[in-house]
């Protein structure tokens, strides 16, 4: 039977207390974690040796402890760790620099490249696969022609352009109108892809011909027969063919209606003397009316139709100087427009003379005015008396209301006069009214 260890005598007991000692003297080493290993084996040590049998051998409990000594040196031998400053608890950080000399030459003015630690990762680049065209690489091809020829035609300060620099211009523009083509038809190549994919499942009727439309009346037309109008029939709700009937009037019958005139002329013009009017001494400077006499051949009335439509005669008056001819206005409007020429002559008896003329108008009946007058001067007499000065003189005006018709019959008229600041003889040979409706 086993003996209980820790039923020993005294002197044992302080041989096991010494030993307990250095044990606990052992704790100040810094070497902790060994030290707590260390008891905890001794104490695992004892409960593992037998208690020697004191009464016969005294010295086996020293052996003992000598034992438990040679085991713990040895054992603090083999396992001594690096010291460690347990009481610095500040964590040591390795400073990374911010820039790297990569060439190792120490200069630190040349520029540094950032360390790795701080570089952003790149990203990587996904590229995306675009299907070229054909159009798409005649339109790179016509790009790189224009910047090749602005690289030569670049100049930084603007001269006068030469030939070649002026040939390139015009090639640039022509250049620049095919890609606008290249682009209008690839637009419209797409588009009528579009259009073509939309209506693929439409069949239409397909047809072409104006005259198989559904909305056309082709018995109305006649396609042997040129000159038809299309118009819409609003009864059969359909186009029909309306034949174009001539509506071009003659020549002859469009002036008649738009111009004319009314021309008179004396013997002069038929182997005979012109008409005319002695002018005495108490006739200078005073407003007279002529004579004129037409020969039965010189009377041309081409007045316009709305004209002879108002008035049958163009004129009134005999021609003297107590009735003379009086031009009538009858069918003209507000619009028109006349111009009278005067064909004649004057023989002054006496030089430095001055001959006027001028038209005297009678308005018409929705005029409370009294006449007025369109004079003008016609001839100098400075190349001396008693020979005859040949003068044609045209006056032209427009009618107003006041001369123009009121109703057949009632429209404005007038004559011609003259004035002279010598005596004298007037001939007058021919008067011609133009007229423009």
């Amino acid at each position: 039977m086993k003996s209980n260890p820790f039923d020993m005598s005294n002197r044992d007991r302080k041989k096991l207390d010494l030993a307990t000692a250095k044990k606990s003297n052992r704790k100040k080493n810094p070497i902790k974690p060994i030290i707590e290993e260390t008891q905890v084996k001794i104490v695992e040590e004892t409960f593992k040796y037998e208690t020697p049998d004191l009464s016969k051998k005294e010295d086996k409990v020293e052996q003992f402890v000598s034992g438990l000594d040679k085991e713990i040196i040895q054992e603090s031998k083999t396992k001594v760790r690096p010291k460690i400053n347990l009481f610095d608890k500040k964590k040591k950080t390795e400073v990374k620099p911010d820039f790297l000399d990569l060439d190792g030459d120490g200069d630190k003015t040349e520029p540094m490249v950032k360390s790795a630690s701080e570089v952003e990762p790149k990203k990587k680049e996904v590229k995306e696969e675009v299907l070229e065209t054909h159009s798409d690489r005649m339109l790179g091809v016509i790009d790189q022609q224009l910047s090749t020829m602005a690289k030569l035609n670049r100049n930084e300060t603007p001269q006068p352009k030469n030939i070649t620099e002026q040939k390139i211009e015009n090639l640039e523009g022509q250049v620049r109108d095919m890609r606008r083509m290249v682009l209008e038809m690839s637009s419209v190549a797409q588009q009528n892809t579009i259009v073509g994919s939309l209506g693929a499942g439409s069949p239409g009727s397909g047809e072409v011909r104006f005259l198989n439309l559904d909305d056309v009346d082709k018995t109305t037309f006649d396609t042997d027969a040129e000159g038809q109008i299309i118009m819409w029939d609003k009864e059969t709700q359909k186009f029909a063919s309306i034949p174009l009937v001539s509506t071009t009037p003659d020549a002859n019958d469009v002036s008649k209606e738009l111009q004319g005139f009314y021309g008179m002329r004396s013997s002069y013009y038929y182997n005979g003397t012109a008409s005319a009017t002695e002018i005495d001494v108490t006739d200078v400077d005073t407003w007279i009316d002529v004579n004129f006499t037409t020969d039965p051949e010189g009377l041309y009335d081409n007045r316009t139709s709305a004209m002879k439509s108002a008035s049958v005669v163009g004129h009134t008056g005999v021609g003297t100087q107590v009735d003379p001819i009086t031009f009538l206005l009858d069918g003209l409007t507000s619009r028109s427009t006349l111009k009278l020429n005067a064909s004649l002559g004057f023989q002054p008896e006496s030089d430095e003379g001055q001959l006027e003329v001028r038209l005297n108008f009678t308005r018409n009946s929705s005029s409370a005015l009294g006449n007025f007058f369109i004079p003008d001067i016609v001839a100098n007499m400075d190349q001396g008396a008693g020979i005859e000065y040949e003068i044609e003189q045209s006056l032209s005006f427009f009618c107003d209301d006041t001369i123009s018709t009121v109703v057949p019959g009632d429209a404005g008229q007038f004559t011609f006069q003259i004035r002279s600041t010598t005596a004298g003889t007037l001939s007058l040979r021919a008067l011609t009214l133009f007229i423009s409706q």
